[in-house]
C-alpha cells in the first residue's frame, strides 16, 4: 500500500471517529483515548446520522450466558460453558452502513468505512479491496489498546491480492478489582469478531473460505479467544500476547485476597485452553525478545497450538520493533507466512 496509502487509511478512519462521535462517545478506556471532535464539516449531517445509527427495531431473542464465577482454589469451568459465553444473537440485523463520501480509491485500492451492528452496540472499521473483481482472501485485523485508528497493521496484505478488514476495538475496561468485568468486555469484543466473520461471508467480494486473523497485543489475545469458539479463521498471526494474570500486576492489586479472587477468575480467559481446542487452524506467534510476559504467554500458547504452528523472534520490546528495517522484514515473514496458509 505505500506510506502514502498508509496515511489515505488513517485519514479515512479518522473521518468515521469523527462522524461516530456525533452519536456515541466511543472511549478506549485502560488507554485513556477519547474523541471530543466535532464531525467533519465536509459529511452531510443527514447522511451521518442515518449511517451510524444502530437499528432502534431489534429485540434481542437470546439472553447472553452468564460468566462462570470461579473462586480460588476451585477449578475452571468445562470449555462448553466458556464457549457458550460467546453464544450471540445470530438474528441481529448487520445494519451495515457504509459512508460514501469517505470511499476512497487509490492505485486501484478501494478503502470504505464501515459500520455495523454487534450486540446492539455499534461497530467500526474499514475494508480495503485490492485490484480487480475478487472473491478476495481477506485478514481481519485487531489492533492493541488505543490502536484501533492505528491502519498502518496489515496495510502490506493488501498489494497482494488480499482484502484487509480493520476493526476498531469496543471499549474495554480493566480493573483487578473487576476480573468479571474485565472478562465482559473481551466477550463483547470476541463477540464483534464473530459477527464480523459473519459479515464478510454476505460480501460477493470477498472468499469466506480463506479467512486470516493478525493481532498484537490486546488484539492478540482477542485472536486466541476466537480461535476456541469460532473454527471459520484459517490462520492466526498473534503478535505479543500478554499475560492476562501476570505477577508484575500484583503490586497493584488491593491487598493479596484481591489478587487471588482475580487469579482465579480470570482462568476463565485461559488463552491457552481457548488455542488448544482449535483443531483446524495454522498458528504463527512473534515476539520481541525482550518482550517477556509475551514471550512466557507465547511460550504457553505455542506448546498447545495445532500444527502447522511457527514462531517469528524479532530483537526487541513490546512495542517493537525499533528499527523500519526489522519491520519490514517481520511483516514480510507474516505476508509470506499467511500466503501458505490460504
Amino acid at each position: 500500500m505505500g506510506t502514502h496509502g498508509t496515511c489515505k487509511a488513517r485519514i479515512i478512519v479518522a473521518g468515521v471517529l469523527l462522524l461516530l462521535v456525533a452519536v456515541t462517545v466511543l472511549t478506549l478506556a485502560a488507554c485513556g483515548g477519547s474523541s471530543t471532535t466535532a464531525p467533519s464539516p465536509s459529511a452531510a449531517p443527514s447522511q451521518a446520522a442515518v449511517t451510524v445509527a444502530p437499528s432502534p427495531t431489534w429485540t434481542p431473542t437470546m439472553s447472553p450466558a452468564p460468566i462462570p464465577v470461579v473462586k480460588p482454589g476451585q477449578k475452571p469451568p468445562s470449555f462448553s460453558e466458556l464457549k457458550a459465553m460467546f453464544a450471540y444473537d445470530k438474528t441481529e440485523p448487520f445494519a451495515l452502513r457504509e459512508i460514501p463520501n469517505l470511499e476512497q480509491t487509490e492505485d486501484g485500492v478501494t478503502y470504505r468505512v464501515v459500520t455495523f451492528q454487534s450486540g446492539g452496540e455499534l461497530a467500526s472499521g474499514f475494508l480495503a479491496l485490492p485490484k480487480g473483481d475478487g472473491p478476495f482472501p481477506v485478514v481481519v485485523t485487531a489492533p492493541g489498546l488505543g490502536e484501533g485508528g492505528d491502519t498502518s497493521q496489515g496495510s502490506f496484505f493488501v498489494p497482494q491480492g488480499y482484502a484487509l478488514l480493520a476493526l476498531d476495538e469496543p471499549s474495554l475496561a480493566f480493573s483487578l478489582a473487576d476480573a468479571q468485568g474485565a472478562i465482559a468486555n473481551y466477550v463483547e469484543y470476541g463477540v464483534q469478531e464473530r459477527r464480523a466473520l459473519d459479515l464478510l461471508a454476505t460480501m460477493p467480494e470477498i472468499d469466506a473460505r480463506r479467512i486470516g486473523f493478525m493481532g498484537f497485543s490486546n488484539g492478540a489475545i482477542v485472536g486466541a479467544l476466537l480461535a476456541g469458539v469460532d473454527e471459520r479463521v484459517k490462520a492466526y498471526v498473534l503478535k505479543g500476547v500478554p499475560l492476562l494474570d501476570d505477577e508484575e500486576f500484583k503490586d497493584v492489586a488491593p491487598g493479596k485476597a484481591a489478587w487471588e479472587r482475580y487469579v482465579a477468575q480470570m482462568a476463565v480467559l485461559d488463552l491457552a485452553a481457548y488455542v488448544g481446542h482449535n483443531k483446524g487452524a495454522a498458528f504463527l506467534f512473534v515476539n520481541g525478545d525482550r518482550d517477556f510476559r509475551a514471550m512466557r504467554s507465547g511460550t504457553a500458547l505455542m506448546a498447545v497450538a495445532p500444527k502447522p504452528r511457527d514462531w517469528y523472534v524479532f530483537p526487541g520490546s513490546h512495542r517493537g520493533p525499533e528499527t523500519v528495517a526489522i519491520g519490514r522484514k517481520m511483516d514480510k515473514y507474516c505476508l509470506d507466512w499467511m500466503v501458505k496458509q490460504l
